[in-house]
Formats: structure tokens, C-alpha cells, sequence
């Protein structure tokens, strides 16, 4: 076993004085071109060298996430890189060959630092009079795209300069953490890792990414012709765009390869010369990152903003956002196109795109809290205001669910009568100041008499629903409804106020919650609904079915949770006073005022509501 390793640690040891000498040669033409003093630069140069650390820490890089639909089919992609991560055998043999070729041709012979090739640019560079560039292998390459994303993924901007500085400081600890790193990992490790991290232009980290936005193809896929483009790009992938006007100059560099490839016998020389004959073939495709262009623009926005505000992604927002936009996440989402599409289309009948009011909709799943579809009359835009999910609306009389629910709760029975004049004004809910009865009065002068709960319900009888509400409590009824999935966001950090504490704690001053005075979004209202629909069974709205990771680990993120929040016996109590909303049972008073929503045969319960 010592024989088998003690050449190499030889070797390696041999290179390293190699270099070091090299470097106290080129210090000493650069700092002392008059006095020499080679001796004495190369032993400090060592010195340093020696210093330098060897342990080359490398992210995980940045890698695109993909939303999906529920059935598996593409939704969007959030990234900060576009990247695609390909293994080195799934590059065409023709490709690992063509970057070699053009940028490290002796990079199976060489132990991280081509000593020859650092000679030939000494000399080069004295000749021009300039600073010493170029030599560098792929493996110093690769070191010093580790260094640059080490410094932009801590955000250290000092870190980042020095990765890109021109000076010899910079190639001396390239030099070092590219020779430790040889030691480490074989040859095709490091050129699989270069070509996943080098930048090929047009926003294409890598060169999975490369084959795709360039020729909209897999990289297993790659011709001759096409190889040599991408690794002519690497040298300066701006002054070879071949996007931007430059494709005369791409084709040059494209053929340089070439030729360079047939001076190495990598490929014939008739090889070379039809390949450079080639046309470009390019066939531009980019991926869209984010939203915007989304075919579910206002779901994927969603999804974005729930996942950014979920612990379960990180700690912080700026963590949620780094796995996110880096993580290289699989995130299947609930979104049911065919349901997502009924939406859209019921949407856009109630309002056009241009009108200022807006029609919405929202599916919640009872039982799950899947979200499966928000249709909106407006088109989308990532900058207006998410008003089905986020912006609080007063609800109008769907409120008088909740005050049924706190009513079935406190035990009175579904037939509960109250004699309901059109006009009322209540001794016990009080109007702006104590002392003033609240007023109501029911929406058509005919609508008077003896209501209880289900025709109540269904003529929406405002003057019943407030003498309800007396009995019940509208403290209660704000309880059953935070129970049934309405959210009590706190509105003031400073003290931890809750949007509700005002209704909790002056029930009386209150009154005007029967009718739908409070804010509540859709989404909360749709699954507040749901949670009767469920039998009682309340879960937290989400619009994630699963999530891996960029390895294809499941992680636990936006999973709901359920709990029973309603009793069953109330719950479905509630929801047969809310069928008759739709079909009634009996005589109604006036009429009930959902009977457009009735679907043949199907059960259906549920309730109107207007407000301005």
C-alpha cells in the first residue's frame, strides 16, 4: 500500500516546489525586473504558498425549482441560476472532449497546475508587459468558480471581488486548492463539477442548461458542431453571445475548437472542416422564472407567497427565499387544471379583464384544505394585489353562517323561531357609542314574520339573524368563526393585537358582524365553508400536495393540519339550514335567494351575500 501512495505524495510534492519556484520567478520579473533577487522571492513565495488553506468548501449549487400542477404537469420555475445538473455520463463523450480541448488540453496529464503552460504565459506576459494570465487548468478554473458562489451565496461582496481579482494573490491560492484538490477527487469528478458550475452565457449556468437555452435540446443530445460552440463560449461568453450580433465572431471561436481538436487528434481533420461548415442551428429557449408567464399565473403567485411565508421552508424570509430560488425543489401543487379552467371561465362572465370590480373564486377541498383552483375576472399581474387570497373583504350575509353555528352551539334547535319585523332596532348591540340601538331592517318590505333558522337562511332575513345573534352572542360567533378557518391575524406587532380582540372584548358594539362588517379574504371564507362541508372537520388551507428536495427526498412543507373545530352534530345542522339557501324544504317567507346555484338533483348548500 506505501508503494502505491508514496510516488504520488512525490509527485505532488514535486509540483508544488515546481510551482512555488515558478511563482517566486514570475514575483521576481514582476517586483525587481533591475535587481533579480529570484532566490529569495521564490523561498517567500513558498512560504506563502505553505500558508495558504487547502480545504475547499463547496455549496450545494443554486438549482432551478419546479412548481407542477396536481397531475404532474409543469406550472413554473423559480431560480436565481438557471441550471440543469447533468452527470458527466450523460455529456457526449464529443463535448468533455471539445472544452478539454480548448481549455486544458493536457488535463488528464497534469496535477491540477499545467507547469508548462504557467511557463509559456510567463513568457507571453513579460513579452507584453502585463500581469500573468491565462495557464490556468480546469481544476484552478473550477476552484475559482467555487470561490465566487462561496462569496455570493454569504453575500460577502469583499470574498467575490477577491475571486475575480486579476492578481497574482488570486492564482496562488487557485494554485493551492486546485493541487489539494486533485488529491481528492479523480479526474472526471472535477470535470463533471466544472461543467455543471461554469457560466456558458445567456443566463445558462452549466452546461445541461447550455444545450437547452442555445439549442433547445437534452445535453446527451449534442453534435460535434455544437459542442465546439458551447466550449468556445467559456473563454468569454459575452464576446461570443451568438444572441447579441455576435455570430459571426461565435462561428470564429466555434471553429478555433475545431481546429484545435483536429491539432490534437481528438477528431479527424474532415471531421474539423464539415463541422465548421455547420450553420449555427441555434434555437433560443429560455425559462421563464417566476410568474408572470405562468399559464396559472395567479395559483403559482400563491403558491409562492404561502411558501414564502411558511416556517417550515426556513427560519427567515431571506431563507425561504434561498430554497426557493436555489433549492432545486420538486413542489407539486393541489391546482386541478380542469377545475382551475371551470374558475377562470366563471370569473371572466361576472366581470371583463379591464372592468374595476372583480370576480373571483376559490376551491377548497373539504377535509383536506387543499386549495384547487383561484379564478380571477383580471388578468394577472405579479405586482397588483392578491385579492382572493390576502385582501380582506366585507362579506355580506354569508356571515350569517358563523352566527348560526354559534347558536347550534349554545343548543337551540334549527327550529328556533323569532317573530322578524322588516325594521328593528336591537336593545342590546348598540350603534358607534353605548346607548344608541344598532338599527337593521330586512332587504324588501315584504319580508316580515315568523322565521327560524333554515328559512331565515334562505330569505337571508336580516332583522331574524340579529335577534340570533342577541341570543347567541356575536363574541361566540366570532369564535366559531376563527374555528371554522377564518384567520385572526395580529395587526399590531408593538402590542400583539389580534384583528378580532375588538369584537371579543365589546361584543355589543359588534352587531354589524351578522351582516358581514368584518374583513374576511375568499380563501378564508371558502374554507370556513369547507370546514362545514367536512362535517366539522377544520384543516388549514394549502396549496402543496408534496415537495422534494433536489436529491428527491420528501420534505415535510405546507403539509395541513386537520382537527375537528365544529362538533358533527352542529356542523351538519348548519349546512342543512344552508341547503335551504338553495332548495328549500318548506315555505320561505319572500323566497329564498340562492336558488340559481341549485345543480340538478346534487346537494348543494351554501349562501348569498351583498355588500358595498
Amino acid at each position: 500500500m506505501r508503494n502505491d501512495t508514496e510516488p504520488s505524495k512525490l509527485a505532488a510534492g514535486g509540483t508544488l516546489l515546481l510551482v512555488s519556484a515558478l511563482l517566486g520567478l514570475v514575483s521576481a520579473f514582476l517586483i525587481f525586473p533591475v535587481f533579480g533577487g529570484v532566490g529569495l522571492a521564490a523561498k517567500a513565495a513558498a512560504a506563502t504558498f505553505d500558508s495558504l488553506p487547502t480545504d475547499l468548501k463547496t455549496p450545494p449549487l443554486p438549482q432551478r425549482s419546479t412548481l407542477q400542477t396536481d397531475d404532474g404537469k409543469y406550472l413554473a420555475s423559480f431560480y436565481s441560476e438557471n441550471r440543469i445538473t447533468v452527470t458527466l455520463a450523460e455529456v457526449p463523450k464529443i463535448t468533455q472532449q471539445a472544452v478539454i480541448s480548448i481549455e486544458d488540453s493536457r488535463f488528464y496529464e497534469h496535477k491540477g497546475v499545467d507547469t508548462r503552460g504557467i511557463l509559456r504565459a510567463l513568457v507571453r506576459n513579460q513579452q507584453a508587459g502585463g500581469d500573468v494570465q491565462g495557464a490556468s487548468t480546469l481544476t484552478q478554473q473550477y476552484v475559482k468558480r467555487v470561490l465566487l458562489e462561496q462569496a455570493v451565496q454569504s453575500g460577502d461582496k469583499a470574498a467575490a471581488a477577491a475571486a475575480t481579482d486579476k492578481n497574482k494573490g488570486r492564482k496562488l491560492r487557485e494554485i493551492r486548492y486546485a493541487l489539494a484538490l486533485e488529491d481528492k477527487l479523480s479526474k472526471d469528478d472535477i470535470l463533471g463539477r466544472y461543467l455543471n458550475i461554469a457560466y456558458f452565457g445567456a443566463g445558462a449556468y452549466g452546461i445541461g442548461a447550455a444545450a437547452y437555452v442555445y439549442f433547445h435540446k437534452s445535453v446527451n443530445q449534442l453534435t460535434l458542431a455544437e459542442s465546439a460552440l458551447l466550449a468556445g463560449l467559456l473563454q468569454s461568453p459575452s464576446h461570443y453571445d451568438p444572441f447579441n450580433g455576435n455570430g459571426s465572431e461565435a462561428i470564429s471561436r466555434r471553429n478555433v475548437v475545431l481546429g484545435r481538436m483536429a491539432q490534437l487528434n481528438v477528431i479527424p481533420e474532415a471531421a474539423a472542416e464539415a463541422a465548421a461548415k455547420e450553420p449555427l442551428r441555434l434555437k433560443r429557449s429560455t425559462v421563464p422564472n417566476g410568474c408572470l408567464k405562468s399559464q396559472y399565473g395567479l395559483f403559482c403567485d400563491y403558491v409562492r407567497r404561502f411558501l414564502l411565508g411558511d416556517p417550515s421552508m426556513g427560519p427567515t424570509k431571506e431563507a425561504r427565499e434561498a430554497r426557493l430560488f436555489k433549492g432545486g425543489l420538486v413542489i407539486k401543487t393541489t391546482l386541478d387544471p380542469r377545475l382551475q379552467a371551470l374558475a377562470d371561465t366563471a370569473a371572466q362572465k361576472t366581470f371583463s379583464p379591464t372592468n374595476r370590480n372583480v370576480g373571483g373564486i376559490v376551491v377548497v377541498e373539504p377535509g383536506t384544505g387543499k386549495v384547487k383552483a383561484i379564478g380571477e375576472s383580471r388578468t394577472f399581474n405579479q405586482d397588483q394585489n392578491p385579492y382572493l387570497t390576502n385582501r380582506q373583504f366585507q362579506t355580506g350575509s354569508t356571515a350569517k353562517a358563523f352566527v348560526a353555528v354559534a347558536a347550534l352551539q349554545k343548543g337551540m334547535p334549527l327550529t328556533t323561531a323569532i317573530n322578524s319585523p322588516h325594521d328593528y332596532k336591537s336593545p342590546i348591540f348598540y350603534d358607534k357609542f353605548p346607548g344608541n340601538p344598532y338599527p337593521v331592517q330586512n332587504d324588501a318590505p315584504g319580508m316580515h314574520g315568523l322565521y327560524d333558522m333554515r328559512s331565515g337562511m334562505a330569505a337571508s332575513a336580516n332583522t331574524y339573524f340579529v335577534q340570533l345573534a342577541e341570543r347567541a352572542g356575536i363574541d361566540n360567533a366570532v369564535r366559531a368563526a376563527i374555528a371554522m378557518g377564518v384567520s385572526d391575524p395580529v395587526i399590531d406587532e408593538a402590542t400583539g393585537q389580534k384583528e378580532f380582540d375588538s369584537y371579543l372584548s365589546d361584543p355589543k358594539g359588534h352587531g354589524a358582524f351578522t351582516l358581514g362588517a368584518a374583513g374576511i379574504s375568499p380563501i378564508d371564507m371558502a374554507n370556513a365553508y369547507a370546514t362545514l362541508a367536512a362535517r366539522g372537520l377544520h384543516c388549514t388551507v394549502s396549496p402543496i400536495l408534496s415537495v422534494t428536495d433536489r436529491t428527491g427526498k420528501p420534505l415535510v412543507i405546507g403539509k395541513p393540519v386537520c382537527k375537528r373545530t365544529i362538533a358533527q352534530d352542529v356542523a351538519d345542522a348548519a349546512t342543512e339550514a344552508l341547503s335551504w339557501v338553495v332548495s328549500p324544504k318548506g315555505h320561505v317567507i319572500n323566497g329564498n335567494t340562492g336558488g340559481g346555484a341549485a345543480i340538478g338533483r346534487q346537494p348543494v348548500a351554501g349562501k348569498t351575500g351583498t355588500t358595498q
